[in-house]
């Protein structure tokens, strides 16, 4: 081997002993952790810029002569930091074999041993604690449980999309915590608003219009709850088929809209709409 492979491999591992340095102390899936983790190969490529005699002017040939692939690294690195730092704008999806697991055991229909998983790692993992989160929502492999439902959405809610807006949606009307409305439509409004979140678009649209935790709008409201209804949510058909329907709140009367809605929203498997309908006799 000689001195410039040597000084190369020596680079390497100043590199990677650095990037562990610096990440050691920090939680795998805290803020620090993750922008250490996405920065490890600036930490190797410095390693090999001090070490490396040839290093530094190979570095300078590329930046010069080829701009573009720099702002490409760039873009990339910007793009894991966004996907890994964004809260709630992470989907908090299923990451590793537990959380898959957990997918297969909840599909299968076998949800007391999801459930008992999804527990056991509920402090490692966002979406674990979700899915705990909605077996006790639902009463799937347990006892329905909305305080433990709650419980385990507050704890990944910044990590989880669907944790956040069960949270959000059970503090605006109070189920398995305290009401707190205010707080409740700010979470559903960030996820409207900044994630396309449509059933959140839709409660926010509901909050608006009947001025839950918010300034009364119900034209804003109807708004955003047909927004919801265009996207396909069925609940949020079934809310805006009785305002329009009944003419809710003054609302002008749509019989025909509303009940395109409420059919629609019926034949979507929602029970509340299907109860509606044979109170009206529409069914």
């Amino acid at each position: 081997m000689n001195d410039s492979e040597g000084n190369f491999w020596k680079g390497m591992a100043a590199g990677w002993f650095s990037s562990k340095l610096f990440s050691g102390s920090k939680e795998e899936n805290s803020p620090e952790g993750c922008l250490i983790s996405i920065l490890w190969a600036p930490f190797l490529l410095l390693g090999i810029i001090f070490w490396t005699q040839d290093g530094f002017l190979k570095f300078l040939r590329i930046a010069v002569l080829d701009p573009a692939l720099i702002a490409l690294a760039v873009f990339i690195v910007f793009q894991l930091i966004k996907s890994k730092l964004s809260g709630i704008g992470g989907d908090g999806g299923p990451k590793g074999k537990k959380d898959q697991e957990i997918v297969m055991l909840y599909n299968a229909g076998q949800y007391t041993r999801a459930l008992e998983i999804a527990e056991q790692n509920a402090n490692k993992s966002p979406f674990a604690a979700h899915a705990a989160g909605l077996c006790y929502f639902n009463g799937e492999g347990c006892s329905q449980d909305l305080n433990k439902a709650f419980s385990y959405f507050s704890k990944a809610k910044d990590k989880n999309v669907e944790a956040a807006y069960h949270y959000g949606a059970m503090l605006l009307v109070g189920a398995g915590t305290e009401k707190d409305e205010a707080t409740g439509f700010e979470w559903l409004k960030k996820l409207a608003l900044k994630k396309n979140h449509i059933s959140a678009r839709g409660n926010y649209g509901y909050a608006l219009f009947k001025g839950l935790g918010c300034e009364k709008n119900q034209a804003e409201g109807i708004k955003q709850m047909r927004i919801a209804c265009d996207a396909g949510d069925s609940y949020t058909k079934y809310q805006l088929g009785c305002i329009l329907y009944s003419g809710e709140d003054e609302t002008p009367i749509d019989e025909n809209g509303g009940l395109r809605l409420l059919r629609e929203a019926a034949e979507a498997g929602e029970p509340e709409a299907q109860t509606y309908l044979k109170e009206i006799g529409m069914a």
